[in-house]
């Protein structure tokens, strides 16, 4: 079980760290969306226009 909650713990943390970089570019076009639906294991990031 410790695991997986270790898995969770990291996929959040790339994904939170990911969109930290792509905010700090001076050529952003975007605005991005960090979703994390930990009861079902869904993790997203996504990009809007």
């Amino acid at each position: 079980m410790d695991n997986l909650v270790n898995y969770r713990q990291i996929i959040k943390k790339i994904l939170t760290e990911y969109d930290e970089i792509a905010n700090r570019s001076s050529k952003k076009k975007y605005e991005t969306c960090l979703i994390f639906d930990e009861n079902h294991d869904h993790y997203l990031w996504m990009s809007i226009a």
